[in-house]
């Protein structure tokens, strides 16, 4: 009787120990597909942001950055990389709503001028709000484009210290610094290439 009540227990030892291993497994393989899944998006997402300049694809882009795939603990690196993929994204958008505005397209145009006066107060007074708001804006932009900026976006968040890395690993690689300063070298030329045209 103790013999058969020994090989129940250990039977059920067993079963629970094979419970718990199928557990686990089920969990790391169901935690590598959620982080394959969101450096797939990531990846897709980043792509997208950097090569729409026109904002052609804006409305998918802005949909796909407030659409969250994963939870948890990846759900966090998600929302603080696709926070900042957006902040990148609308500073591009309030770049290119200034440098394409109908108004500063038309500025020298001679119906524009004909309807400015002599003074051209009011041709002025937006050339000092385009130019303020372009020395706000492209500076911030190239801020970002910073890999200490990008680790703010992390920074205070509760979490382990290999979810902190994944996000770094999503964010930037060894050429990044590199692609980043070639950004960083456009953009400056560009606003001073603006400031020297709306001086």
């Amino acid at each position: 009787m103790k013999k058969k009540n020994l090989i129940i227990l250990l039977g059920v030892i067993l079963g629970i120990a094979l419970l718990f291993i199928s557990l686990v497994i089920y969990t790391l393989v169901s935690d590598l597909r959620i982080e394959q899944s969101l450096k797939n998006e990531l990846t897709e997402l980043t792509n997208l942001v950097n090569k729409d300049s026109s904002l052609e694809n804006i409305e998918t882009i802005e949909k796909k950055l407030t659409n969250y795939i994963s939870k948890d603990e990846y759900l966090i690196v998600e929302k603080a990389y696709k926070k900042y993929l957006m902040d990148v994204l609308n500073d591009t958008k309030i770049i290119y709503n200034i440098t394409n505005d109908e108004k500063m397209i038309n500025i020298l145009t001679i119906e524009n001028i004909k309807n400015d006066g002599k003074d051209f107060l009011e041709t002025t007074t937006f050339l000092s709000k385009v130019k303020n708001d372009l020395n706000t804006t492209i500076p911030h932009l190239i801020s970002l484009f910073e890999i200490e900026t990008i680790n703010t976006y992390i920074k205070d968040k509760e979490l382990d210290n290999y979810y902190v890395e994944f996000f770094k690993q999503v964010s930037y690689n060894d050429k990044t610094s590199e692609d980043f300063m070639k950004v960083k070298n456009s953009l400056q030329e560009s606003l001073n290439a603006f400031n020297h045209l709306l001086n």
